[in-house]
């Protein structure tokens, strides 16, 4: 299996856990955050669904400028929901159409004029976006116990669905 067929099996497996955890974000409280330097559910989830639409920008081209970025400000879990198999969609093609060769090309990540990181893209989606997206998928699950709500089995059933 090449590479980028890998990457996609894993996105799009990923994908389902994403889209497990917030389907059982509908009955949270969005604004709910366990400490004050803590991110919202909002902003939380809404970082995860742009997270997720980041391997099209990787590997269709050559930098990204946050500067020029507007994160999502979605409040509701039917149009994350939405949003998110629409970036499905979006993501799949782009995997679909990359060349391998080009995994290996430098991608830049910037804030204006300055350089957040510059790797090779297959290191962008591995580590920047998935580990990314993993870890904050971890946040949100800790969000959805400390409020007493159910927590789905990314990898297999959870307590609760035990």
């Amino acid at each position: 299996m090449k590479v980028l067929e890998q990457l996609k099996a894993e996105f799009e497996l990923e994908f389902a856990g994403t889209k497990k955890l917030v389907e059982a974000l509908k009955n949270i409280d969005w604004n709910f955050k366990p400490h004050e330097k803590s991110m919202s559910v909002k902003a939380l989830i809404n970082h995860v669904v742009d997270l997720t639409a980041w391997p099209t920008v990787v590997l269709e081209k050559e930098e990204l400028d946050l500067a020029t970025v507007r994160p999502s400000k979605i409040d509701n879990t039917d149009a994350i929901l939405e949003k998110l198999e629409n970036i499905k969609m979006e993501v799949i093609k782009a995997f679909d159409t990359a060349k391998e060769e080009n995994l290996n090309t430098i991608f830049t990540l910037k804030m204006g004029d300055f350089i957040i990181m510059e790797a090779p893209k297959y290191n962008v989606l591995r580590s920047m976006i998935n580990n990314h997206i993993y870890h904050h998928r971890g946040q949100l699950s800790v969000y959805l116990r400390l409020n007493n709500l159910s927590v789905p089995g990314l990898y297999g059933p959870s307590a609760d669905e035990q």
